[in-house]
């Protein structure tokens, strides 16, 4: 297999994991945990950092309850008509999980907002009581 092709290949067994688990609405911890797996170390293989032996494949397939060769099917959008099963659901699945990641962004600026204004608040509380201390 050329370089190319196994590419094609890795690229599209982690597109397959990666679907089947927002299909379930799993985390990446949950299927982890189901694989034996740190949480990091299912993230590598979900977004193609890690090669896949074919026994780590096979119990993937099996926590995501769909058979070896489904999980290793190259999903082709060209070999599909535009409104198929398929299609409709990749494309659902992809605008969700740029809904998701737009969130999970969110969610980080938000938590960086609420840590500056903790700092703020716990300085200003500092001040205020040494404040209080000099004025007694």
């Amino acid at each position: 297999m050329n370089k190319l092709n196994k590419g094609l290949l890795c690229q599209s067994v982690c597109e397959n994991i990666k679907v089947l688990r927002l299909h379930y609405r799993w985390s990446q911890r949950y299927v982890a945990a189901e694989l034996g797996v740190s949480t990091s170390a299912f993230s590598n293989i979900e977004n193609g950092f890690t090669d896949i032996n074919l026994s780590r494949l096979e119990q993937i397939a099996k926590v995501l309850k769909v058979r070896l060769v489904e999980l290793v099917a190259i999903y082709d959008p060209d070999a599909e008509p535009e409104h198929s099963p398929a299609n409709t659901l990749f494309k659902s699945l992809a605008d969700r999980n740029t809904e998701v990641e737009e969130l999970q962004f969110k969610i980080y600026k938000l938590r960086e907002e609420l840590k500056r204004k903790k700092q703020i608040a716990d300085f200003e509380d500092k001040h205020i009581t040494d404040a209080t201390i000099l004025f007694r």
